[in-house]
């Protein structure tokens, strides 16, 4: 095999794994994301355990940044899983050009 074809493989190959990465990292970094989120909900705080009207309401709030995030990071993850799945296709075509 010719060292440019080798380059380009290595290339491909480097390219696929990156992306591969910033799929799994944005997956990660939403996990974490979600988590801090969730750490910020407030518990029961009345006497009689009901939560009262301010929990209530930074509780829709957080879970609106949360419902936010998530569709931020699903939008994100989708444009990566599709970056993706084009880079795998360029190299599986490379490939199959290759002796």
């Amino acid at each position: 095999m010719p060292a440019d074809e080798s380059a380009e493989r290595d290339g491909e190959m480097r390219d696929v794994a990156r992306a591969e990465g910033r799929v799994s990292d944005l997956h990660k970094e939403r996990a974490v994301a979600l988590a801090r989120l969730r750490a910020a909900r407030r518990g029961d705080t009345n006497a009689d355990g009901a939560p009262t009207a301010d929990d209530r309401s930074w509780n829709r709030q957080i879970d609106e940044r949360m419902d936010t995030l998530s569709a931020r990071y699903a939008a994100d993850i989708a444009a990566a899983q599709a970056r993706l799945k084009a880079l795998q296709s360029q190299a599986a075509a490379l490939r199959a050009q290759l002796p």
